[in-house]
């Protein structure tokens, strides 16, 4: 194991009063904390438990670990909306009916077009794949 110490490889230029010179000053680029890299790995370790903990707390009806949970699973917004269908149609029904606001339309209708466009790519990479394959041809 290497012992060396940081100052004996690397000591950045510091002014009288302590500070970094312009130029030479903190950690290099890329350095991480040992201390924060060893609590990251203890944190991450205390998953299982953790969760074991949240589960008899929520069981013993703690309030803090209730609204714990229920903070992680409902949306943003506090509110779910459902539909029959997902189309343009559905949600513009469902705004004229007063079920939804307009902000919440918009929120469905940019869903819906990003979804629309994730279909189209992937319409396209499959068109593309046919015609590289008919490009090389049988095989000999």
């Amino acid at each position: 194991m290497n012992t060396h110490n940081l100052a004996d490889v690397w000591a950045p230029e510091r002014t009288q009063s302590g500070q970094f010179t312009k130029g030479s000053g903190g950690r290099p680029k890329g350095a991480r904390a040992k201390a924060s890299r060893q609590a990251l790995e203890t944190v991450k370790s205390f998953g299982p438990e953790a969760l074991a903990a949240l589960r008899e707390s929520v069981l013993a009806k703690e309030q803090w670990a209730v609204l714990f949970v229920i903070g992680k699973i409902l949306p943003a917004n506090g509110r779910l909306v459902e539909f029959e269908g997902m189309s343009p149609d559905d949600v513009s029904a469902a705004l004229k009916a007063g079920d939804i606001s307009p902000a919440e339309a918009k929120d469905i209708a940019t869903t819906l077009a990003k979804l629309a466009e994730i279909a189209e790519i992937e319409q396209l990479r499959d068109r593309l794949e046919e015609l590289e394959k008919l490009l090389k041809g049988p095989k000999s």
